[in-house]
């Protein structure tokens, strides 16, 4: 950022398996660079892999969580598994969920309901930008332990 501006930053984080809770934490630098990219719909979606297929970052709990941008027009679809659970996070513009014509704006965050895949369009005049998080559930109790959960 130019001296004196500002930095957008979000931090994510991952849960464990109650038998893996202990082991010794570890930490991935990643530069931009290294991320993978694929883009959809004719070049109108492009979809940064922060984790997942290619990505370099690898963690225990499977799941994928990516940075996409869909131009106006466009249509983003990816394949979930049944069995995991998951957000949309919306950055910027307004996105829709064709299967059930639900919609998110700027700031929202849309949990995304049972069933296979995640299919979202940019019906708006800008750019669309979310983070979609999406993984296999633990479904152990979540224990508050100060800053920190175990």
């Amino acid at each position: 950022a130019p001296k004196g501006g500002s930095i957008e930053g979000l931090q994510f984080w991952v849960n464990l398996k109650k038998s893996q809770k202990k082991m010794e934490p570890s930490f991935q630098h990643v530069e931009d660079a290294e991320l993978p990219r694929q883009t959809q719909d004719d070049g109108r979606v492009t979809v940064k892999v922060l984790v997942g297929p290619d990505s370099p970052v690898k963690i225990l709990t499977p799941m994928v969580y990516l940075d996409v941008t869909v131009k106006p027009g466009g249509s983003f679809a990816w394949d979930i598994p049944t069995a995991h659970q998951g957000f949309v996070y919306v950055r910027k513009g307004s996105a829709v969920f064709p299967t059930d014509d639900a919609r998110a704006a700027a700031g929202h965050v849309a949990v995304l309901g049972e069933g296979a895949g995640l299919a979202v369009k940019n019906e708006g005049t800008e750019d669309l930008v979310f983070l979609l998080g999406a993984g296999e559930p633990h479904r152990e109790p979540v224990i508050w332990n100060g800053p920190f959960v175990d």
